[in-house]
């Protein structure tokens, strides 16, 4: 079925409007930035910007789900090549790192509403919670059947966690080309994997279902 031009210009247009907003966003701050600045440097009325983003949060909601959508397709052609746990999960938390490397300026100025639990930034508000789930569902992808389905759950949630953990020291890692953030990456997991792939022993299922309640008395991952 063949696109109506309106349709490849309203696409056109509503990409502007995102570039436009990114640029101001690392320019200024995501506080500092408007919705009305962003309209005028796009050469378009308030109320026609609103038309292609409700909200300048929900500019940055976009620019999360395209670094995610970024990062499958980074590692994907890995996972179809290797089954190796160690190298699968390296490509997915190196690729995270590699994709936010140029907005390490932004994701600080952004931190405040990622950890504000009443922001719908948040990392655990309901507005985030499709990209956050897509981050999820790529840690899943990246264990393939390298561990038991009954701990495939548990241990996707455990490494979107930890990813988390590594963006914040990322952040604020100010080695050349943070290679502080490189090295606690390869280090942990050459800690963690063989941690992982003992949760199918026997012997660790209590060990597992405690950690299990752990987690959803914190409310990181669902009772059900």
């Amino acid at each position: 079925m063949r696109k109506h031009p309106s349709d490849s210009k309203g696409e056109a247009t509503r990409r502007r409007i995102f570039e436009i907003a990114l640029t101001q966003f690392r320019k200024k701050g995501f506080d500092a930035t408007t919705m009305r600045g962003i309209a005028a440097a796009a050469g378009l009325s308030v109320g026609a910007a609103y038309h292609y983003f409700p909200s300048k949060e929900a500019i940055v909601l976009a620019y999360y789900a395209q670094l995610q959508d970024a990062t499958a397709t980074a590692v994907r052609p890995l996972f179809a090549k290797t089954t190796d746990l160690h190298e699968r999960l390296s490509a997915v938390m190196h690729a995270r790192i590699t994709q936010s490397r140029r907005d390490r300026r932004l994701f600080a100025t952004l931190f405040r509403t990622v950890i504000d639990p009443d922001h719908p930034l948040s990392v655990f508000a309901q507005e985030t919670r499709a990209v956050r789930d897509a981050s999820i569902a790529i840690f899943a992808e990246a264990l393939g059947d390298a561990l038991p389905a009954e701990t495939r759950p548990l241990m996707a949630r455990s490494l979107w966690l930890l990813h988390l953990g590594f963006l914040l020291y990322f952040i604020h890692d100010r080695s050349p080309r943070q290679k502080r953030t490189e090295d606690l990456i390869n280090g942990t997991l050459d800690l963690l994997v063989p941690l992982m792939q003992l949760t199918g022993v026997p012997g660790m299922r209590l060990v597992r279902s405690q950690l299990i309640s752990l987690l959803i008395a914190a409310e990181l991952i669902p009772s059900e």
